[in-house]
């Protein structure tokens, strides 16, 4: 999603070359880029407003970026991967096949712990947005996501729990 950004921020405003370049931009990412709950929804308005919202982001050397579309346009790619041009499964539906796919009396108890969790869904309305297509998906089900704040690092988390565990070594392959 960064390189995606940082693509489209070299044809339109600002040039990233350098890896200070790219952490700057990986901040941007985090710190503007949001989830459209109806992305549709958010196209329309820019449509019917003849433009989108401007969020700022101030660069440390005091330089101010001013970002529209592009905002909620990145991570849009976890729903619709297509807008980068590529043939893959969204999230919503790959969330979707996956609970499909367990025995249907868990099916209802998982819809309602839908367990967020890696950097990417810590985008503002990212939560929403899956509870959201989830109830799409399944209108006659109670849907619920839950979250922590260390969601970005629970892969690493998990990681670190699990090779402190006794039968860890046992299971690498040296």
């Amino acid at each position: 999603l960064t390189s995606y950004m940082i693509s489209k921020m070299n044809k339109d405003t600002m040039k990233f070359h350098t890896s200070s370049d790219l952490l700057l931009a990986r901040d941007l990412k985090e710190t503007v880029c949001y989830v459209a709950e109806d992305y549709e929804q958010e196209q329309k308005n820019i449509e019917a407003n003849g433009k989108a919202k401007e969020t700022t982001f101030k660069y440390p050397d005091g330089q101010v970026l001013k970002l529209t579309d592009l905002c909620f346009k990145v991570p849009e790619f976890l729903f619709h991967p297509h807008v980068l041009g590529l043939d893959a499964t969204g999230i919503q539906t790959l969330l979707s096949e996956s609970i499909l796919a367990c025995d249907e009396h868990m099916q209802p108890e998982l819809l309602k712990n839908i367990c967020l969790g890696g950097g990417n869904t810590m985008f503002h309305g990212f939560d929403k947005r899956i509870e959201n297509e989830m109830k799409k998906a399944f209108p006659n089900n109670q849907i619920a996501t839950v979250t922590t704040k260390q969601r970005g690092f629970e892969a690493w988390l998990g990681g670190s729990i699990l090779c402190q565990h006794s039968s860890f070594l046992k299971k690498i392959i040296p």
